[in-house]
């Protein structure tokens, strides 16, 4: 599973309606990340 940190609406209604696991991300990738460098950590992720 690949989780993407969006924020924004809808955050309340499923916090009230489903359990919370607050998990720490495996890799943090910056925003100026190339193409070739998203698709050599999902490979190192996933095999």
């Amino acid at each position: 599973t690949i989780m993407l940190n969006i924020t924004g609406g809808g955050t309340k209604l499923y916090k009230e309606t489903h359990e919370m696991h607050i998990l720490e991300p495996s890799v943090i990738l910056p925003v100026e990340a190339s193409d070739d460098e998203i698709v050599e950590a999902a490979v190192e992720l996933f095999g």
